[in-house]
């Protein structure tokens, strides 16, 4: 028997839901890591962290630009809100996080391959850490993607 698809689109609303609970988990995380950067904070925790963060910002893109979208979200809002200007600023934001990241992250001069792990002398795989000074830039980055997402009620 094959997988029983939905005989419809999904409707605006699911769409913006989406977008919402994105939103709420891109605020989340960045809580967490700005919380976390004030002691040494692993390398593989700060990539994950960047791939995430650009997974979520290609699917807001992608949710952006569903023709209708940004009326139905005026419209569900109270009062005058505009989607428009609050959601660039939390994508710019959100894509200067993961600049940030990618640009300053060390890696492999020869490869380009991400420098995350080491071994110990017994062989055995040890994280490699960022210090709270080379994370200082992406705590003021962090912070300003916080501000520009509503912590959920």
């Amino acid at each position: 028997m094959a997988f029983i698809s939905s005989a419809g689109a999904p409707s605006l609303d699911t769409y913006y839901r989406e977008a919402k609970t994105l939103a709420t988990q891109i605020r989340a995380s960045a809580v967490t890591l700005r919380n976390n950067i004030a002691s040494n904070t692993s390398r593989p925790s700060v990539a994950q962290y960047c791939n995430d963060t650009r997974v979520f910002y290609d699917r807001l893109i992608v949710i952006s630009q569903l023709n209708g979208i940004a009326a139905y979200a005026n419209n569900e809002e109270a009062g005058n809100y505009v989607i428009g200007p609050e959601f660039t600023a939390m994508t710019d934001a959100m894509l200067a996080v993961v600049n940030n990241i990618r640009t300053t992250f060390p890696s492999d001069s020869g490869t380009g391959a991400l420098l995350e792990r080491t071994f110990d002398a017994n062989g055995l795989l040890v994280d490699l850490d960022f210090s709270p000074a080379q994370l200082s830039t992406l705590g003021t980055l962090l912070d300003t993607l916080i501000a520009t997402i509503t912590a959920p009620a």
